[in-house]
């Protein structure tokens, strides 16, 4: 009975370390997706004649659009070769 409720103990701490892992890499991504906000609209914001305004901005939301790219294709990527990964094995 001692080694049946030590294997629940310890599936419950291995579930527990992925949910703080998890919530750890949301605070994490909320954290950055905060500060790129502000610093992309602080740039926006101070920059002084209305025509830079314009070239700031078209520089970020082409700069945001082709990180975004790069993140999603490398996130597509590293999911196919997990699930190749599990498939072969």
């Amino acid at each position: 009975m001692k080694k049946f409720n030590n294997v629940f103990y310890n599936i419950g701490i291995s579930i527990q370390k992925k949910f703080f892992s998890i919530l750890k890499k949301i605070t994490i991504f909320f954290i950055v997706l905060v500060s790129s906000i502000i610093i992309a609209n602080s740039i926006i914001y101070f920059v002084q004649p209305i025509e830079n305004k314009i070239i700031y901005t078209n520089w970020i939301l082409l700069i945001s659009s082709s990180i975004a790219v790069i993140l999603s294709v490398m996130f597509v990527t590293i999911k196919l070769f997990k699930q190749k990964k599990s498939i072969n094995i």
